[in-house]
Parts: C-alpha cells; sequence; structure tokens
C-alpha cells in the first residue's frame, strides 16, 4: 500500500509541475485532485481509517474494513492509478 500511495503521491507532484497553467485552469486541476484524491481513499480501507481522510458514519465504515490484499484488489488501483493520469492530462489540457 505505501508503494501505490508513493506512487500516487508521485503521479501527483508530476502533474502539478509539469507546465505552467494560466489561472483559469487552477480551479479545474484543483477540482480533480479533490475528486480523485477523495475516490483513491475510497477505494482503500487502510488509508481511509488511518488517514482519518473521511468523518461520521463513512470513517467509522472504514475503519471496520480491512483491504483486501488480492491480485485482483492491486489491479483494481492499477487500474484507477491510469484513470487518473488520464484525467488529469486532461484536466490540464488548454480549455
Amino acid at each position: 500500500m505505501r508503494k501505490t500511495l508513493a506512487s500516487f503521491a508521485m503521479i501527483a507532484a508530476a502533474v502539478g509541475v509539469s507546465g505552467q497553467q494560466p489561472p483559469a485552469q487552477a480551479p479545474r486541476i484543483a477540482a480533480f485532485f479533490d475528486e480523485f484524491t477523495t475516490e483513491w481513499v475510497r477505494g482503500s480501507p487502510n488509508l481511509a481509517a488511518s488517514a482519518r481522510y473521511f468523518g461520521g458514519a463513512e470513517q467509522d465504515a472504514f475503519e471496520r474494513q480491512i483491504a483486501p490484499e488480492t491480485a485482483e484488489y492491486r489491479q483494481s488501483r492499477v487500474a484507477l492509478a491510469k484513470q487518473g493520469s488520464t484525467s488529469s492530462r486532461r484536466s490540464t489540457a488548454p480549455a
């Protein structure tokens, strides 16, 4: 999981540094990262519980779960990372 989180952080940093964005795009990319981060954390009960990312009943539910460490789960995380990478390119592309 740490490798996955580290990979996500590196992708996020690379996208943030990959070029100057006009000020009008800042809200668009910020919204993308807010939405993607929430989706990423929601897909990892271990991360959601340790980071206490959510609140209330949703957070309580994550604290009762354990992320499955299966090949299928890892493949789903890779697919989500790829989807996020593609979406981030669209979010930073000129409108």
